[in-house]
């Protein structure tokens, strides 16, 4: 059970539930839009589970935070008494994501199928649907590319209109039975130089894209990343859904260099990468 108490000054989430009894102390989650997140157990077994998602998301202990999601014990009668962690840990995370997208999507930020890499502060997005190689290809990069993410990317957007990505876990992580070791620190943000689309190809080679197509394909990953979000919501709430991505789809194409990048075997695509970015075209 996850719930949110509102505590936001401008209103964003003002009415949703505010009849929770919280604790003060929690886990914090902040966004590099200012947006701020305070995950809060409402008796020790949430406590449990709040504390086994902050290992994985690298959550750090905070208290004031502008917002609050109050995490709760299902009731017995909710859930099969032979439920395993994983799978209470993937129903809440789940439901922590509902929450968090919303808002995301409110501020113009979009949720991402892409693996998310660093290189000398800035960040690209390697994007593309299961299968194409996002995992392989983040783990290829040479250093001094440093891969953050290898399959999904939270990208919100600052008041100055820059868009900065986080990496995020992938939805499959908490449906593996044995899921414990890896970890992606969430709290951390760079600022986005680039969208790369991957292609399988025999070459290597990065092909500048416009923002018309930019948004079909950026709308796409946005769908593939969303799609456990969308159980549970009415007809209503999709569509308005469906068009804040579509809205925030154009946006961001409008605004960074977009590519389809070629990939192939044994070649080193990142010099394309490189190319492509430097670029003044």
């Amino acid at each position: 059970m996850v719930k949110w108490q509102d505590c936001m000054p401008d209103g964003t989430l003002s009415n949703l539930g505010r009849d929770l009894s919280i604790r003060d102390q929690g886990l914090g989650l902040v966004l590099a839009d200012g947006s701020e997140w305070l995950f809060v157990g409402e008796d020790t077994s949430a406590l449990a589970i709040i504390y086994k998602l902050g290992m994985i998301l690298q959550l750090e202990s905070l208290m004031g935070l502008s917002c609050k999601i109050s995490i709760g014990t299902p009731k017995k009668k909710d859930c099969k008494p032979s439920a395993e962690e994983s799978l209470l840990l993937y129903d809440t995370f789940v439901q922590m994501m509902k929450i968090i997208h919303r808002d995301v999507l409110a501020r113009d930020g979009l949720f991402l199928h892409g693996a998310l890499a660093e290189r000398n502060g800035f960040g690209v997005i390697l994007a593309g649907p299961s299968g194409v190689g996002k995992t392989t290809a983040s783990v290829r990069l040479p250093s001094p590319w440093r891969p953050l993410s290898d399959d999904m990317t939270l990208v919100v957007r600052d008041a100055q209109g820059r868009y900065w990505g986080h990496p995020w876990p992938t939805w499959s992580f908490f449906r593996e039975s044995n899921n414990s070791g890896r970890m992606w620190d969430v709290s951390y943000a760079v600022p986005l130089k680039g969208l790369f689309f991957l292609a399988q190809a025999r070459e290597d080679r990065a092909e500048r894209i416009g923002a018309g197509w930019a948004t079909g394909m950026l709308l796409e990953t946005a769908r593939q990343a969303s799609g456990p979000l969308d159980d549970g919501s009415r007809n209503e709430d999709l569509t308005t859904m469906n068009l804040q991505l579509f809205n925030n789809s154009c946006k961001m194409a409008k605004s960074m260099k977009s590519f389809i990048l070629n990939v192939s075997l044994n070649g080193q695509f990142w010099k394309d990468m490189d190319l492509a970015l430097n670029s003044p075209i």
